[in-house]
Protein backbone atom coordinates (compact mmCIF):
# COMPACT_ATOMS: atom_id res chain seq x y z
CA UNK A 1 0.00 0.00 0.00
CA UNK A 2 1.08 3.40 -0.90
CA UNK A 3 2.14 5.70 2.24
CA UNK A 4 -0.41 8.13 0.86
CA UNK A 5 -3.44 6.09 1.23
CA UNK A 6 -2.40 4.93 4.10
CA UNK A 7 -4.66 5.50 7.40
CA UNK A 8 -2.93 6.75 10.64
CA UNK A 9 -3.65 5.01 13.90
CA UNK A 10 -2.28 3.27 17.03
CA UNK A 11 -2.19 0.04 18.30
CA UNK A 12 -2.73 -0.45 22.31
CA UNK A 13 -0.70 -3.44 23.99
CA UNK A 14 -1.20 -4.25 27.36
CA UNK A 15 3.49 -4.93 28.03
CA UNK A 16 5.76 -3.12 26.76
CA UNK A 17 7.49 -5.91 25.52
CA UNK A 18 4.63 -6.57 23.20
CA UNK A 19 4.40 -3.66 21.71
CA UNK A 20 8.11 -3.85 20.75
CA UNK A 21 7.91 -7.13 19.12
CA UNK A 22 4.46 -5.82 17.60
CA UNK A 23 6.58 -3.44 16.11
CA UNK A 24 9.15 -5.17 14.55
CA UNK A 25 6.78 -7.79 13.20
CA UNK A 26 4.81 -5.50 11.70
CA UNK A 27 7.87 -3.66 9.91
CA UNK A 28 8.75 -6.57 8.48
CA UNK A 29 5.41 -6.94 6.49
CA UNK A 30 6.32 -3.58 4.97
CA UNK A 31 7.68 -3.62 0.97
CA UNK A 32 11.81 -3.39 1.46
CA UNK A 33 12.18 -0.24 0.17
CA UNK A 34 9.90 1.16 2.89
CA UNK A 35 11.45 -0.52 6.08
CA UNK A 36 13.87 1.22 8.63
CA UNK A 37 11.98 4.46 7.20
CA UNK A 38 10.07 5.49 10.46
CA UNK A 39 6.58 4.74 9.27
CA UNK A 40 5.85 2.24 12.36
CA UNK A 41 6.85 3.18 15.80
CA UNK A 42 6.98 1.85 19.18
CA UNK A 43 6.03 4.13 21.90
CA UNK A 44 6.76 3.33 25.64
CA UNK A 45 7.35 4.46 29.05
CA UNK A 46 11.02 2.85 28.86
CA UNK A 47 12.19 5.08 25.84
CA UNK A 48 13.79 8.27 26.49
CA UNK A 49 12.01 11.55 26.41
CA UNK A 50 14.35 12.63 23.63
CA UNK A 51 12.64 10.09 21.77
CA UNK A 52 8.98 10.16 22.58
CA UNK A 53 8.86 13.66 21.90
CA UNK A 54 10.22 13.28 18.48
CA UNK A 55 8.17 10.47 17.97
CA UNK A 56 5.10 12.13 18.74
CA UNK A 57 6.33 15.63 17.01
CA UNK A 58 6.56 13.26 13.99
CA UNK A 59 3.44 11.15 14.10
CA UNK A 60 1.25 14.41 14.73
CA UNK A 61 2.53 16.34 12.02
CA UNK A 62 0.48 15.87 9.14
CA UNK A 63 3.12 15.32 6.71
CA UNK A 64 5.47 13.40 9.19
CA UNK A 65 6.79 9.76 8.36
CA UNK A 66 4.90 8.11 11.08
CA UNK A 67 1.75 6.91 10.51
CA UNK A 68 1.33 3.47 13.16
CA UNK A 69 2.36 3.53 16.71
CA UNK A 70 2.60 0.59 18.89
CA UNK A 71 1.99 1.69 22.50
CA UNK A 72 0.87 0.78 26.03
CA UNK A 73 -0.70 2.86 28.87
CA UNK A 74 1.75 6.20 27.95
CA UNK A 75 0.28 7.18 24.69
CA UNK A 76 -3.74 6.47 25.99
CA UNK A 77 -3.89 9.66 27.74
CA UNK A 78 -2.26 13.11 26.97
CA UNK A 79 -1.51 11.70 23.55
CA UNK A 80 -3.63 14.53 21.45
CA UNK A 81 -3.48 14.20 17.41
CA UNK A 82 -6.44 15.45 15.80
CA UNK A 83 -6.47 12.79 12.34
CA UNK A 84 -6.13 9.88 14.24
CA UNK A 85 -8.29 6.74 11.91
CA UNK A 86 -8.57 3.76 14.07
CA UNK A 87 -7.15 2.65 17.39
CA UNK A 88 -6.64 -1.23 18.07
CA UNK A 89 -7.15 -2.51 21.55
CA UNK A 90 -4.86 -5.63 21.63
CA UNK A 91 -5.96 -7.80 24.32
CA UNK A 92 -8.88 -7.27 26.47
CA UNK A 93 -8.04 -4.31 28.96
CA UNK A 94 -9.20 -4.66 32.60
CA UNK A 95 -11.63 -1.92 32.74
CA UNK A 96 -14.45 0.32 30.95
CA UNK A 97 -12.56 3.70 31.65
CA UNK A 98 -8.82 2.50 30.03
CA UNK A 99 -10.83 0.99 26.98
CA UNK A 100 -13.19 4.60 26.47
CA UNK A 101 -9.50 6.79 27.02
CA UNK A 102 -7.77 4.67 24.72
CA UNK A 103 -10.70 4.57 21.90
CA UNK A 104 -10.89 8.48 22.62
CA UNK A 105 -7.45 8.91 20.82
CA UNK A 106 -9.21 8.58 17.73
CA UNK A 107 -11.61 11.09 15.65
CA UNK A 108 -10.42 14.11 18.19
CA UNK A 109 -11.09 16.83 15.51
CA UNK A 110 -15.12 15.17 15.29
CA UNK A 111 -15.10 14.78 11.69
CA UNK A 112 -12.37 12.34 10.59
CA UNK A 113 -14.48 9.05 10.50
CA UNK A 114 -12.59 6.69 13.01
CA UNK A 115 -13.14 3.31 14.81
CA UNK A 116 -11.94 1.82 17.95
CA UNK A 117 -11.62 -2.04 17.65
CA UNK A 118 -11.53 -4.29 20.46
CA UNK A 119 -9.37 -8.05 19.95
CA UNK A 120 -10.14 -9.61 22.91
CA UNK A 121 -8.66 -13.16 24.06
CA UNK A 122 -11.17 -16.34 23.43
CA UNK A 123 -11.86 -16.67 27.14
CA UNK A 124 -13.39 -13.83 27.64
CA UNK A 125 -15.99 -15.46 25.49
CA UNK A 126 -16.53 -18.00 27.83
CA UNK A 127 -16.11 -17.12 31.22
CA UNK A 128 -19.68 -17.19 33.62
CA UNK A 129 -20.83 -14.04 34.26
CA UNK A 130 -24.09 -15.55 35.94
CA UNK A 131 -22.77 -15.36 39.51
CA UNK A 132 -21.79 -11.52 38.97
CA UNK A 133 -24.63 -10.28 37.67
CA UNK A 134 -27.23 -12.16 40.43
CA UNK A 135 -24.54 -10.58 42.80
CA UNK A 136 -25.69 -7.33 41.57
CA UNK A 137 -29.20 -7.76 41.31
CA UNK A 138 -28.67 -8.92 44.98
CA UNK A 139 -26.82 -5.69 46.07
CA UNK A 140 -28.57 -2.79 47.94
CA UNK A 141 -25.76 -0.61 46.55
CA UNK A 142 -24.14 -0.02 43.14
CA UNK A 143 -21.14 -2.33 43.06
CA UNK A 144 -18.15 -1.37 41.02
CA UNK A 145 -18.39 -2.25 36.90
CA UNK A 146 -14.87 -2.64 37.17
CA UNK A 147 -14.63 -4.75 39.76
CA UNK A 148 -12.27 -8.69 38.90
CA UNK A 149 -14.45 -11.58 37.85
CA UNK A 150 -12.67 -13.47 40.21
CA UNK A 151 -13.59 -11.38 43.17
CA UNK A 152 -10.45 -10.62 45.47
CA UNK A 153 -7.15 -10.75 43.66
CA UNK A 154 -4.09 -12.21 44.77
CA UNK A 155 -0.21 -11.76 43.22
CA UNK A 156 -0.07 -14.31 41.54
CA UNK A 157 -3.60 -13.72 39.64
CA UNK A 158 -3.10 -13.81 35.90
CA UNK A 159 -5.33 -11.57 33.50
CA UNK A 160 -7.90 -13.49 33.27
CA UNK A 161 -9.35 -13.32 36.95
CA UNK A 162 -8.11 -9.27 36.53
CA UNK A 163 -10.45 -8.45 33.78
CA UNK A 164 -13.21 -6.48 34.84
CA UNK A 165 -16.89 -7.58 34.89
CA UNK A 166 -18.36 -5.00 32.69
CA UNK A 167 -15.53 -5.38 29.97
CA UNK A 168 -16.37 -9.24 30.15
CA UNK A 169 -20.35 -8.08 29.45
CA UNK A 170 -19.54 -5.92 26.89
CA UNK A 171 -17.99 -8.79 24.68
CA UNK A 172 -19.95 -11.32 25.58
CA UNK A 173 -23.36 -9.18 24.55
CA UNK A 174 -23.22 -8.46 20.97
CA UNK A 175 -26.97 -7.25 20.93
CA UNK A 176 -26.25 -4.48 23.21
CA UNK A 177 -25.11 -1.36 21.43
CA UNK A 178 -21.62 -0.77 22.33
CA UNK A 179 -22.21 2.79 22.18
CA UNK A 180 -25.03 2.97 24.72
CA UNK A 181 -22.87 0.88 27.01
CA UNK A 182 -20.21 3.36 27.21
CA UNK A 183 -22.53 6.28 27.93
CA UNK A 184 -24.29 4.71 30.79
CA UNK A 185 -20.99 3.76 32.23
CA UNK A 186 -20.26 7.32 32.09
CA UNK A 187 -23.81 8.28 33.23
CA UNK A 188 -23.88 10.61 30.16
CA UNK A 189 -27.69 10.97 29.29
CA UNK A 190 -27.38 14.10 27.14
CA UNK A 191 -28.77 14.17 23.74
CA UNK A 192 -25.74 13.89 21.78
CA UNK A 193 -24.30 11.14 23.57
CA UNK A 194 -25.66 8.60 20.87
CA UNK A 195 -24.67 10.71 17.75
CA UNK A 196 -21.61 9.55 15.90
CA UNK A 197 -19.36 11.27 13.07
CA UNK A 198 -18.96 8.13 11.39
CA UNK A 199 -21.32 6.05 8.50
CA UNK A 200 -21.78 3.26 11.68
CA UNK A 201 -22.41 3.42 15.02
CA UNK A 202 -20.83 -0.02 16.09
CA UNK A 203 -21.02 -3.64 15.03
CA UNK A 204 -23.90 -4.71 17.31
CA UNK A 205 -26.20 -6.86 15.84
CA UNK A 206 -29.18 -4.30 17.37
CA UNK A 207 -27.58 -2.16 13.49
CA UNK A 208 -28.78 -4.92 11.02
CA UNK A 209 -30.11 -1.84 8.72
CA UNK A 210 -26.62 -0.71 8.49
CA UNK A 211 -23.76 -3.37 8.69
CA UNK A 212 -20.35 -2.13 9.65
CA UNK A 213 -18.03 -2.32 6.96
CA UNK A 214 -14.48 -2.72 8.27
CA UNK A 215 -12.52 -2.55 4.93
CA UNK A 216 -13.69 1.29 5.25
CA UNK A 217 -11.19 1.86 7.51
CA UNK A 218 -8.65 -0.76 7.02
CA UNK A 219 -7.97 -1.06 2.96
CA UNK A 220 -6.70 -4.15 1.39
CA UNK A 221 -8.33 -8.00 1.97
CA UNK A 222 -8.97 -8.86 5.45
CA UNK A 223 -9.65 -12.33 6.41
CA UNK A 224 -13.30 -12.84 7.46
CA UNK A 225 -14.97 -15.86 8.94
CA UNK A 226 -18.49 -17.20 7.95
CA UNK A 227 -19.82 -17.63 11.35
CA UNK A 228 -23.08 -20.69 9.57
CA UNK A 229 -20.20 -22.52 6.91
CA UNK A 230 -16.73 -22.38 9.00
CA UNK A 231 -15.03 -20.80 6.22
CA UNK A 232 -12.61 -18.00 6.06
CA UNK A 233 -12.41 -15.60 3.24
CA UNK A 234 -9.76 -13.11 1.99
CA UNK A 235 -11.63 -9.75 1.17
CA UNK A 236 -14.95 -8.41 2.69
CA UNK A 237 -18.05 -10.25 1.89
CA UNK A 238 -19.53 -7.66 -0.22
CA UNK A 239 -16.24 -8.01 -2.51
CA UNK A 240 -16.96 -9.67 -5.72
CA UNK A 241 -13.11 -10.93 -5.76
CA UNK A 242 -12.59 -12.70 -2.27
CA UNK A 243 -10.96 -15.62 -1.84
CA UNK A 244 -11.74 -18.73 -0.07
CA UNK A 245 -8.35 -19.77 2.36
CA UNK A 246 -7.69 -23.14 2.03
CA UNK A 247 -6.55 -25.77 4.18
CA UNK A 248 -7.16 -25.02 7.94
CA UNK A 249 -7.42 -21.56 7.57
CA UNK A 250 -10.11 -22.67 5.05
CA UNK A 251 -11.97 -23.52 8.66
CA UNK A 252 -11.12 -27.31 7.99
CA UNK A 253 -10.45 -28.85 11.67
CA UNK A 254 -7.10 -30.95 12.40
CA UNK A 255 -7.48 -34.03 13.57
CA UNK A 256 -6.75 -33.33 17.17
CA UNK A 257 -7.89 -36.15 19.75
CA UNK A 258 -10.56 -34.99 22.07
CA UNK A 259 -9.92 -34.72 25.46
CA UNK A 260 -12.66 -35.88 27.43
CA UNK A 261 -13.23 -36.98 31.22
CA UNK A 262 -10.41 -39.86 32.60
CA UNK A 263 -11.97 -43.45 32.11
CA UNK A 264 -10.83 -43.59 35.26
CA UNK A 265 -12.70 -41.37 37.28
CA UNK A 266 -16.09 -42.22 35.19
CA UNK A 267 -17.47 -44.76 36.92
CA UNK A 268 -17.25 -42.66 40.21
CA UNK A 269 -18.79 -39.71 39.11
CA UNK A 270 -21.52 -41.77 37.48
CA UNK A 271 -22.10 -43.11 40.88
CA UNK A 272 -21.65 -39.51 42.63
CA UNK A 273 -25.23 -38.42 39.64
CA UNK A 274 -26.83 -41.27 40.23
CA UNK A 275 -26.64 -40.89 43.99
CA UNK A 276 -27.68 -36.66 43.80
CA UNK A 277 -30.81 -37.99 41.33
CA UNK A 278 -31.66 -40.99 44.10
CA UNK A 279 -31.48 -37.90 46.99
CA UNK A 280 -33.23 -35.24 44.88
CA UNK A 281 -35.96 -38.02 43.65
CA UNK A 282 -36.68 -38.76 47.42
CA UNK A 283 -37.38 -35.11 48.22
CA UNK A 284 -39.63 -34.38 45.44
CA UNK A 285 -43.49 -34.14 46.06
CA UNK A 286 -44.12 -35.52 42.82
CA UNK A 287 -41.93 -38.71 42.83
CA UNK A 288 -45.45 -40.72 42.66
CA UNK A 289 -45.71 -39.73 39.29
CA UNK A 290 -42.48 -38.70 38.93
CA UNK A 291 -39.82 -40.98 37.72
CA UNK A 292 -36.18 -40.74 39.05
CA UNK A 293 -34.96 -41.06 34.88
CA UNK A 294 -37.23 -37.69 34.24
CA UNK A 295 -34.95 -35.81 36.62
CA UNK A 296 -31.56 -37.49 35.24
CA UNK A 297 -31.63 -40.24 32.76
CA UNK A 298 -28.79 -42.82 32.75
CA UNK A 299 -27.97 -41.89 28.82
CA UNK A 300 -27.32 -38.36 30.09
CA UNK A 301 -25.44 -39.57 32.99
CA UNK A 302 -23.20 -41.19 30.45
CA UNK A 303 -23.02 -37.81 28.22
CA UNK A 304 -21.90 -36.10 31.08
CA UNK A 305 -19.12 -38.19 32.93
CA UNK A 306 -17.22 -38.09 29.43
CA UNK A 307 -16.99 -33.86 29.53
CA UNK A 308 -13.53 -32.82 30.40
CA UNK A 309 -13.75 -30.61 33.39
CA UNK A 310 -11.84 -27.56 31.84
CA UNK A 311 -14.27 -27.15 29.45
CA UNK A 312 -17.42 -26.93 31.82
CA UNK A 313 -17.81 -23.38 32.51
CA UNK A 314 -21.66 -23.12 33.15
CA UNK A 315 -24.71 -25.07 34.09
CA UNK A 316 -26.20 -24.43 30.35
CA UNK A 317 -23.73 -26.18 28.63
CA UNK A 318 -25.10 -29.59 30.63
CA UNK A 319 -28.60 -28.40 29.30
CA UNK A 320 -27.09 -28.75 25.17
CA UNK A 321 -24.99 -31.60 25.86
CA UNK A 322 -27.71 -33.82 27.01
CA UNK A 323 -30.67 -31.74 25.23
CA UNK A 324 -33.06 -30.80 28.22
CA UNK A 325 -35.32 -27.71 28.01
CA UNK A 326 -34.92 -24.46 29.47
CA UNK A 327 -37.56 -25.21 31.94
CA UNK A 328 -35.24 -28.48 33.32
CA UNK A 329 -32.24 -26.08 33.34
CA UNK A 330 -33.84 -24.11 35.66
CA UNK A 331 -34.83 -26.71 38.24
CA UNK A 332 -31.97 -29.34 37.92
CA UNK A 333 -29.10 -27.92 36.07
CA UNK A 334 -27.31 -25.74 38.23
CA UNK A 335 -27.26 -28.39 41.04
CA UNK A 336 -26.17 -30.92 38.51
CA UNK A 337 -23.17 -28.66 37.93
CA UNK A 338 -22.31 -28.22 41.45
CA UNK A 339 -22.46 -32.02 41.79
CA UNK A 340 -19.57 -32.07 38.97
CA UNK A 341 -17.81 -29.34 39.66
CA UNK A 342 -17.43 -30.72 43.51
CA UNK A 343 -16.04 -33.99 41.99
CA UNK A 344 -13.68 -32.57 40.29
CA UNK A 345 -11.92 -30.45 42.78
CA UNK A 346 -11.77 -33.38 44.63
CA UNK A 347 -10.24 -35.85 41.96
CA UNK A 348 -7.94 -32.28 41.55
CA UNK A 349 -6.61 -33.03 45.11
CA UNK A 350 -6.26 -36.26 44.66
CA UNK A 351 -4.31 -36.18 41.57
CA UNK A 352 -2.43 -33.75 43.30
CA UNK A 353 -1.69 -36.07 46.07
CA UNK A 354 -0.67 -38.63 43.52
CA UNK A 355 1.84 -36.20 41.97
CA UNK A 356 3.35 -35.46 44.97
CA UNK A 357 4.12 -38.97 46.49
CA UNK A 358 5.39 -39.80 43.00
CA UNK A 359 7.96 -36.78 42.66
CA UNK A 360 8.97 -37.67 46.30
CA UNK A 361 9.42 -41.68 44.78
CA UNK A 362 11.24 -40.74 42.43
CA UNK A 363 13.54 -38.44 44.40
CA UNK A 364 14.21 -41.51 47.01
CA UNK A 365 15.09 -43.22 44.20
CA UNK A 366 17.41 -40.67 43.20
CA UNK A 367 19.14 -40.50 46.01
CA UNK A 368 19.16 -44.53 46.77
CA UNK A 369 21.07 -44.70 43.48
CA UNK A 370 23.23 -42.35 44.13
CA UNK A 371 24.61 -43.60 47.47
CA UNK A 372 24.68 -47.29 46.17
CA UNK A 373 26.99 -45.74 43.09
CA UNK A 374 28.64 -43.89 46.08
CA UNK A 375 29.11 -46.83 48.37
CA UNK A 376 30.41 -48.83 45.07
CA UNK A 377 32.94 -46.66 44.64
CA UNK A 378 34.21 -46.26 48.07
CA UNK A 379 34.64 -50.37 48.12
CA UNK A 380 36.21 -50.14 45.51
CA UNK A 381 38.84 -48.00 47.06
CA UNK A 382 39.34 -50.12 50.11
CA UNK A 383 40.07 -52.81 48.37
CA UNK A 384 42.91 -51.09 46.34
CA UNK A 385 44.18 -49.84 49.09
CA UNK A 386 44.07 -52.89 51.15
CA UNK A 387 45.90 -54.40 47.73
CA UNK A 388 48.45 -51.93 48.28
CA UNK A 389 49.27 -52.56 51.37
CA UNK A 390 49.22 -55.99 51.69
CA UNK A 391 51.66 -55.72 48.70
CA UNK A 392 53.74 -53.00 50.55
CA UNK A 393 54.24 -55.14 53.71
CA UNK A 394 54.72 -58.31 51.95
CA UNK A 395 57.81 -56.55 49.90
CA UNK A 396 58.98 -55.27 53.37
CA UNK A 397 59.33 -57.97 55.35
CA UNK A 398 61.15 -59.53 52.46
CA UNK A 399 63.46 -56.67 52.46
CA UNK A 400 63.58 -57.31 56.01
CA UNK A 401 64.56 -60.91 55.63
CA UNK A 402 67.17 -60.19 52.65
CA UNK A 403 68.91 -57.52 55.19
CA UNK A 404 69.11 -60.12 57.79
CA UNK A 405 70.21 -63.03 55.77
CA UNK A 406 72.63 -60.73 54.07
CA UNK A 407 74.16 -59.82 57.83
CA UNK A 408 74.13 -63.14 58.74
CA UNK A 409 76.52 -63.57 55.83
CA UNK A 410 78.59 -61.00 56.79
CA UNK A 411 78.96 -62.12 60.38
CA UNK A 412 79.55 -65.45 58.63
CA UNK A 413 82.72 -64.03 56.79
CA UNK A 414 84.11 -61.81 59.66
CA UNK A 415 85.24 -65.18 61.17
CA UNK A 416 86.60 -66.77 58.11
CA UNK A 417 90.29 -64.83 57.07
CA UNK A 418 89.85 -66.69 53.62
CA UNK A 419 86.89 -64.96 53.00
CA UNK A 420 87.95 -61.37 53.99
CA UNK A 421 91.09 -61.77 52.45
CA UNK A 422 89.07 -61.90 48.71
CA UNK A 423 85.97 -60.25 49.91
CA UNK A 424 86.68 -56.45 50.22
CA UNK A 425 84.58 -53.62 52.49
CA UNK A 426 83.18 -51.63 49.60
CA UNK A 427 82.42 -54.36 47.34
CA UNK A 428 80.05 -55.77 50.15
CA UNK A 429 78.41 -52.44 50.60
CA UNK A 430 77.58 -51.83 47.09
CA UNK A 431 76.29 -55.37 46.94
CA UNK A 432 73.76 -54.06 49.94
CA UNK A 433 73.20 -50.72 48.10
CA UNK A 434 71.98 -52.58 44.61
CA UNK A 435 69.34 -55.00 46.24
CA UNK A 436 67.97 -51.89 48.47
CA UNK A 437 67.12 -49.95 44.99
CA UNK A 438 65.70 -53.25 43.86
CA UNK A 439 63.44 -53.37 46.34
CA UNK A 440 62.97 -49.70 46.27
CA UNK A 441 62.25 -49.75 42.48
CA UNK A 442 59.91 -52.91 42.91
CA UNK A 443 57.76 -50.94 46.11
CA UNK A 444 57.36 -47.54 43.80
CA UNK A 445 56.21 -49.70 40.67
CA UNK A 446 53.83 -51.32 42.87
CA UNK A 447 52.30 -48.03 44.01
CA UNK A 448 51.83 -46.24 40.65
CA UNK A 449 49.79 -49.51 39.67
CA UNK A 450 48.10 -49.07 42.76
CA UNK A 451 47.60 -45.32 41.83
CA UNK A 452 46.26 -46.10 37.86
CA UNK A 453 43.75 -48.53 39.31
CA UNK A 454 42.25 -45.84 41.74
CA UNK A 455 42.25 -43.27 38.53
CA UNK A 456 40.83 -45.21 36.40
CA UNK A 457 38.19 -46.56 39.11
CA UNK A 458 37.14 -42.68 39.13
CA UNK A 459 36.63 -42.42 35.59
CA UNK A 460 33.94 -44.86 35.36
CA UNK A 461 32.52 -42.41 37.81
Amino acid sequence: MDIQTRKKGIVFHDSIEGAIAAKYYHERCLPAEQRGKGIIRHYCSIMSEEYLQTVYNDFRNPDGVCQILHATEAASTGLDVRDIHWVIQYGLSREMTVTQQRGGRCGRDGVTPCIHLVMFEPWAKSIDLTDALEEQERSTETLDPNRPICGKLLAKSNKRDRTGVSMLHLVQHLEICIRKTFTSANDNNSEDALKFTGPWCCNSTVHTNNLLNYSFYFPGKLLYLDAITGVKYQGAPTDPSRQVLEGEARGEKRSVPQKNHKVVWRASLASCLAKWRYNTWKQDRLRAVRPQYFLLSNKAIDILVKINPSSLINYQQITLAIGETKAWERKWAKEIFDVIRCFDAEVGVLEEQDRLEEMERRKRHKEEDKRAKEESIQRAFQQATDSHHHRAQAMSISREEAVRRLQQLRDTGSNSQSTSQFQPADKQAKTTNAFEMDTLHRQQEAERKAREMLAQMKGRK
